[in-house]
């Protein structure tokens, strides 16, 4: 009995501890960052290191900036919570979220130092919010689910049509690189996006519908901002 308690309490924390390391705000950065150590020369340099304002800008518009506009929410009482557990406390700040990934996509797709795979993705979050928002009348979707389904998409379309072989060179640094097995890389996500869904079940977080409604939306953004980009 103590060993069920103590594994259901652990699985519980570490539900919850994943979905803040995995929070969907992240996964801009996260993936920038992915990119420019596997494919540096998408953006023309050789390391990721040459391109640490571009991380830093995206951080500030991506992260920073909406964390303080939903602070600033609960402190005015705008929001019951920052969790956003009730779907009508995620309006307002979807609303932050998108006006700063559609003013980041407005400003970076003419730039010819993003590299269009790049803008692509970026543009699949700003339909996510569009599409999360619209659904949000109704019902409230797994943004978490959303993140990491069209990330994993992203990474697909990567590993089958963008590389031939099956490793990526891993530049963490200006003097060596790491070969790494894009397919292990791959294995590795599917793990974290298995994980990141039973999570939220676990916690409570969402029920099935708002898993699957999750998903149906990541593959429509996914798709859609191809179409647009390319």
């Amino acid at each position: 009995m103590f060993v069920k308690v103590f594994s259901e309490r652990l699985g519980v924390t570490l539900a919850k501890v994943s979905s803040y390391i995995f929070h969907p705000a992240f996964f801009l950065v996260y993936n920038l960052f992915l990119i420019l150590c596997f494919r540096p020369h998408w953006f023309g340099v050789n390391s990721w290191h040459d391109k640490t304002m571009l991380l830093l800008l995206v951080t500030i518009y991506t992260i920073i900036i909406p964390f303080i506009a939903i602070l600033m929410f609960r402190v005015l009482n705008a929001i019951k919570s920052i969790q956003m557990y009730d779907r009508h406390d995620r309006i307002f700040p979807l609303i932050i979220i998108l006006v700063f990934y559609l003013w980041l996509w407005i400003n970076l797709k003419h730039d010819p130092s993003v590299p269009k795979y790049w803008i692509w993705y970026l543009l699949s979050a700003v339909l996510s919010c569009v599409i999360t928002l619209i659904a949000n009348n109704w019902i409230k979707s797994s943004l978490h689910t959303t993140a990491i389904i069209a990330t994993l998409s992203f990474w697909l379309w990567i590993r089958f049509l963008q590389s031939p072989g099956d490793s990526l060179v891993l530049k963490f640094d200006r003097e060596g690189t790491v070969t790494y097995k894009l397919d292990y890389f791959l294995m590795w996500m599917f793990f974290v996006g298995g994980w990141i869904i039973t999570g939220r079940l676990l916690i409570q977080a969402h029920r099935y519908n708002e898993i699957i409604i999750g998903i149906i939306i990541a593959i429509i953004a996914i798709i859609a901002s191809h179409r647009i980009v390319f």
